[in-house]
């Protein structure tokens, strides 16, 4: 229960960030530019590590994806 929690937080973290670049990109500016990069760098790490952590959940035995073998 606290790994799906988990789980949904960041998906909601990285959905932000990326509509954070968005709006970023939408405003062109030389000041802009390093707040585009920071927050798509941003989402790249959080999905990496979201990537990581449901990986390691599924080795562990914290969850299973489906049973259809």
């Amino acid at each position: 229960m606290v790994l799906r929690f988990i789980l949904i937080c960041l998906v909601v973290v990285v959905l932000a960030s990326l509509f954070q670049g968005l709006f970023f990109l939408m405003r062109a500016g030389r000041d802009n530019r390093a707040k585009l990069v920071f927050a798509l760098s941003m989402r790249i790490g959080l999905s990496l590590f979201l990537f990581v952590l449901l990986l390691l959940g599924w080795r562990q035995g914290w969850w299973m994806p489906h049973s259809i073998v």
